[in-house]
């Protein structure tokens, strides 16, 4: 219950009902009595000159006065009557406010015993802890009371009204309009105490008990719902608060979020993300154990900073200690390097870590030991249509092929793809020689691009072949390529939760593809992202002084690039380091001699050596440090590949003579093979809030049996934004990068095997990829070379303009970042003051303008200036194109009721791109929302050379409610509608995602 005029009283005169009359508050019921209650009563008393609906206010007919603001009102004159009102009130599911002497209470619910008694059921919240009671009728006193609707307030077209989108039990509207909260986030700050748990803690004591505090206690401007440290002492709410229910409890160890005076440090929520036991990672031989990655939850509440190092967790493996050599930030995550204790049975095993002051969590049976394992991994490839376009079908070929002779004997190879549905081309088969990588290869090699994309299907499929053919003792993967968006079910969203027992790696190729969601496939499933480019990397700059060492490359060949990132693949799950990489011209017949050192201890070495065309013919040879020439006997040949393995290769120089005799464009060296000494690659940060403009943490962890202090690390970054001077004109920019160990860099403490820099400054939206080097000695003294590659996604950013309506914004803003956005709503006031520089789109919201004004008149060349392109909403769109003085403006629309659409061009990219919106190609018509709804059409009664129609309306061919138009290079969308997301359908959703990329 609010005050009508705002002062914090329940009372109310005359002139307040009056006027809330005259605004049509949404008041819920009016019920008066003729005096025989007192607070009725009193308000006879009170005096206001004026007429109201024919009703005079200083001798009121009640009823009346009721009907003025659109609710029900009766008259009780005695009790009977009003003990009949109450029981048909509620036997109509229609609560009952009422008010007592000095509060106001609920009924809800009334019951009589056998012998006549009568009680009614009261929610009470002045008096705890009998918030919740069932009182003697007879016994309680009723001055007044109000019935309530079954079902709420708003009409069927104020959905915001009677919606409560995140469940935290306040309604969209008072959320959007009355708190600037986000309804669709139930924790608007972040704190971890829901919204309505933040504002109840400043209405009532910790007793339940009303106390009405300020709800900005630290006087920064900021409402507690808002503000993640309400008492401003450093330490956020639900770090004080610590089961986030709103009420503060001393006895529980809590502090008190309305006193500086009184905080304490948060906890993180700390348990073990990675390995489970229904996903075990193998520790490898138990004499000689592999270094494995634990995966950790150190997630706290917003505004709490934290860092660690390896010396803050512990950890054991089977009861017995494992040193955890170095660790590294991710998200709210940390990943530890560790390295297994040696002597425990070939068996499964329980982990157990600890976090210095936090606590521990273990997992059961969540690491096992397996002597040289054999692998099961299973391709699973787009052949979608638009693979066709940059040989981007040619290319994955190429580099599966090398993929599958990478793999041991022993291991078993299966082959699934997919397009409109998945198919598996082969099934899951052990390798046993060469026939089986003849077949897989064949298979892959038959591959015709055409059809949709139906991803989650092609998980399924290839985690099929696992489940139902491969080895339980083996290491299970899946290695996932595309270039597009999933637009055929089932989804991944569908699938995901029954792929258990496998890691994934994905690859996405080319920036046309759904970078964030391969992104998350392969973090949620324990496997790498990587990311190719159709374009070549351009030159790179260094940000060092200095490289000691000749510098990483990226290739310059799609299929190299593609075969680079299948053998990094390969090197993953079977645990082997890249030790060497070589990249050359190979458009002439020429003979290449390269030194490469291959160091102690190694078990086997793979020589690989890659090219871009079958039409190019090259060949390898390999002298051993003695000087004898090695004659292989097991090597593996393909049309654009070579591969030798030597067992135990001797430490030493190995020379290595590469002969060009059918020249081809471009060749690549790449030596792996399993040492303890080894990099990872890695990329920091929340990948859901990595845009344009955010710092981009990378990481090389580098260990033997120790950290590796004192070594050269180096990473190479290719990407469309990458910053570097002068601009370069390449579509894609490179920049060497240095990464330190001296704990100034963002690496933790100096000397702990964590080497890291930020990449700053990144200008462009899409896929990157980075590939490290490091040099140096291990702590056995020996030379070595490492090199690893990983790759990361830049979201295009957003700005929503809005003025009063921050609800849509929100809706809008929840759309798009779950399709790979980041949007930050900026209201009109805070234009001036905004950096548009980040940002790839600015969106107009329906609220900012009406007709041919926008709200702000003096932002409109502002705006202007910005040089980005608009997509505008509604009226707000329109008004300011028409400030614009773009022909798409509101001078030349007009206002109808619609919500059926005829697609204009069917197969342009608007209706396909990245979402594949299926229509009839004789009648394209599609259905934007589910009733209609005012819509603003362009009149175009012909064509304009600068104008794109892309919707028109239903029932007249020469307005158009979705239109482009471009000027000066900069492209403006109008969509004519003032009703946002949730409102739409499920193409139009799709619609405006494509409309917004083809902005971008």
């Amino acid at each position: 219950v609010v005050s009508i005029n705002g002062d914090g009283g329940f009372g109310y005169g005359l002139a307040e009902l009056a006027t809330a009359a005259q605004e049509r508050i949404g008041v819920v019921a009016v019920v008066f009595s003729d005096g025989a209650y007192g607070n009725v009563q009193r308000m006879h008393d009170q005096q206001f000159d004026g007429v109201h609906l024919g009703t005079e206010l200083t001798n009121p007919d009640w009823v009346a006065l009721a009907r003025a603001f659109g609710v029900h009102g009766e008259r009780v004159t005695d009790p009977a009557g009003l003990e009949r009102a109450l029981r048909d009130a509620i036997d109509a599911d229609r609560p009952i406010m009422f008010r007592n002497p000095g509060h106001m209470m609920v009924m809800d619910g009334y019951r009589e015993t056998a012998d006549g008694d009568q009680f009614i059921h009261v929610l009470d919240p002045d008096q705890p802890p009998d918030f919740e009671r069932w009182q003697d009728y007879d016994t309680q006193t009723i001055d007044g009371y109000w019935i309530g609707p079954a079902s709420g307030t708003g009409r069927v077209d104020e959905a915001s009204m009677w919606t409560d989108s995140d469940g935290d039990g306040i309604m969209n509207f008072d959320e959007s309009r009355r708190f600037n909260l986000d309804p669709y986030d139930d924790d608007t700050d972040g704190d971890w105490v829901n919204d309505k748990k933040d504002m109840r803690e400043y209405v009532f004591d910790s007793t339940g008990n009303y106390s009405k505090r300020s709800s900005d206690f630290d006087g920064d401007g900021v409402r507690k719902e808002l503000d993640f440290d309400n008492d401003g002492d450093g330490s956020p709410d639900g770090c004080e608060d610590t089961n986030y229910n709103g009420i503060y409890q001393a006895a529980s160890g809590e502090t008190n979020n309305f006193s500086a005076a009184s905080s304490q440090a948060c906890v993180p929520l700390f348990n073990i993300l990675y390995p489970l036991k229904t996903v075990p990672v193998n520790a490898g031989d138990p004499a000689a154990p592999d270094k494995i990655l634990v995966q950790v939850s150190t997630a706290v509440p917003n505004g709490w900073s934290q860092t660690f190092t390896a010396a803050d967790f512990s950890v054991t493996i089977g009861g017995s200690t494992a040193a955890v050599l170095s660790v590294y930030p991710s998200a709210d995550t940390y990943f530890l390097v560790v390295s297994p204790p040696t002597g425990l049975a070939a068996a499964f095993h329980n982990i157990e870590v600890s976090l210095s002051g936090t606590g521990s969590d273990a997992e059961e049976n969540a690491v096992y030991f397996l002597a040289k394992p054999n692998n099961d991994e299973v391709i699973v490839m787009d052949r979608s249509g638009s693979m066709l376009s940059n040989d981007k079908i040619g290319a994955p070929k190429n580099a599966a092929s090398a993929f599958v002779d990478f793999l041991n004997d022993g291991d078993s190879i299966g082959v699934t793809s997919f397009a409109g549905s998945a198919t598996t081309d082969y099934a899951l088969t052990t390798i046993t020689g060469a026939a089986e990588r003849t077949a897989a290869i064949a298979a892959i090699n038959g591959f015709v691009a055409s059809g949709s994309t139906a991803l989650g299907q092609g998980v399924q499929q290839g985690y099929g072949e696992l489940t139902s053919a491969g080895n339980t003792d083996h290491d299970w993967s899946l290695v996932l390529l595309s270039d597009g968006w999933e637009n055929v079910a089932p989804y991944w969203v569908d699938v995901q939760a029954s792929v258990t027992d496998a890691v994934v790696h994905t690859v996405a190729l080319g920036d046309d593809a759904d970078k964030t969601l391969l992104q998350s496939i392969a973090g949620s499933k324990h496997g790498n992202y990587f990311f190719v480019d159709v374009d070549p990397p351009g030159a790179a700059t260094a940000s060092a002084a200095s490289i000691s060492v000749a510098p990483p490359q990226i290739a310059g060949t799609l299929p190299n690039r593609l075969a680079d990132t299948y053998i990094a693949i390969g090197e993953l799950t079977h645990k082997y380091q890249r030790l060497f990489d070589y990249i050359a011209d190979a458009s002439e017949q020429r003979v290449f001699g390269l030194e490469v050192y291959v160091g102690s201890g190694l078990p086997e070495a793979i020589f690989s050596l890659n090219w871009d065309d079958p039409a190019g013919y090259l060949n390898m040879t390999l002298v051993d440090p003695d000087g004898n020439q090695f004659k292989p006997e097991v090597e593996y040949r393909g049309d654009t590949h070579y591969q030798v393995r030597v067992p135990q290769p001797l430490r030493g120089i190995w020379a290595v003579q590469i002969n060009v005799l059918k020249p081809t464009s471009e060749l690549q060296f790449m030596l792996s093979g399993k040492t303890v000494t080894t990099l990872i690659g890695a990329v920091g940060g929340d990948p859901e809030e990595r845009a344009v403009g955010v710092p981009v943490p990378i990481y090389g962890v580098l260990t033997d049996q120790k950290p590796i202090p004192g070594a050269d690390v180096y990473a190479l970054i290719s990407g469309p934004g990458v910053p570097v001077a002068p601009k370069s004109i390449d579509a894609n920019r490179s920049l060497l990068l240095q990464l330190f160990d001296d704990g100034n860099h963002g690496d933790g403490k100096a000397d702990d095997g964590l080497y890291a820099n930020l990449l700053n400054g990144v200008t462009e939206p899409g896929g990157y990829t980075v590939k490290l080097l490091a040099a140096g000695k291990n702590n056995e003294g020996e030379e070595f070379l490492r090199y690893a590659s990983t790759g990361f996604n830049v979201r295009p950013r957003a700005a929503y303009l809005w003025h009063e309506d921050l609800e849509t914004a929100l809706d809008y803003e929840q759309l798009l970042q779950a399709n790979n956005w980041v949007v930050d709503p900026i209201n009109l006031a805070d234009v001036p003051k905004t950096n548009f520089g980040p940002y790839s789109l600015i969106i107009v919201g329906p609220d900012t303008g009406k007709g041919y004004d926008f709200d702000i008149a003096d932002l409109v060349p502002l705006l202007l200036q910005t040089g980005k392109p608009f997509l505008g909403l509604g009226d707000g769109g329109a008004a300011l194109f028409h400030q614009f003085d773009l022909f798409i403006g509101y001078g030349q629309t007009w206002a109808s009721s619609n919500n059926n659409v005829y697609a204009v061009a069917p197969t342009t990219v608007f209706w396909n791109q990245p979402y594949v919106i299926e229509l009839n190609r004789e009648k394209p018509l599609v259905t934007l929302y589910p009733r209609p709804l005012r819509e603003l059409g362009v009149y175009i009664p012909e064509t304009v050379k600068t104008v794109t129609p892309i919707a028109r309306e239903e029932n007249d061919a020469q307005h158009y409610p979705v239109v482009f138009e471009t000027r000066g290079g900069i492209g403006y969308i109008l969509w004519g509608y003032n009703a946002g997301p949730t409102q739409m359908t499920e193409d139009g959703r799709h619609l405006v995602v494509n409309l917004a990329e083809v902005l971008k």
